[in-house]
């Protein structure tokens, strides 16, 4: 009985976790998004992809050291907290780095070639029909 509380206690704090850093993700990814959508309207002219490496530029400062101060906090309780915060901690942590890789290096470049339709190739072929 006390494996089995333990077993369902640790994957309630991995889901937790899980779904914390989804959360954290997201937010980060809308923030790039909202900066690229800012930079479409100032300059409506320029190129897509030049708009977007713009706007990575420009927040990139911003979703990093927001990313470090998370992970210092991590790391501290990791450090000194207790045994019961420490598989939380972990899930955490791993989700913030993966987090804001994805956000500035993987959400952007899915919407440059999606804004190329070569992301779903299968479209291209049905919109120019």
């Amino acid at each position: 009985l006390h494996k089995e509380y333990r077993r369902q206690r640790q994957m309630c704090i991995r889901d937790r976790g899980i779904l914390t850093v989804i959360g954290y993700s997201v937010n980060d990814t809308i923030v790039i998004f909202d900066r690229i959508r800012e930079n479409v309207t100032l300059a409506p002219g320029r190129d897509f992809r030049a708009t977007v490496n713009l706007s990575i530029n420009e927040s990139i400062t911003r979703s990093v050291g927001t990313s470090l101060t998370t992970m210092t906090v991590i790391l501290a309780i990791l450090l000194f907290g207790g045994a019961s915060l420490r598989d939380f901690m972990i899930v955490l942590l791993a989700g913030v780095i993966v987090g804001t890789y994805s956000s500035i290096f993987v959400a952007a470049q899915i919407l440059v070639l999606w804004d190329g339709r070569r992301f779903l190739p299968w479209r291209r072929q049905i919109v120019s029909t």
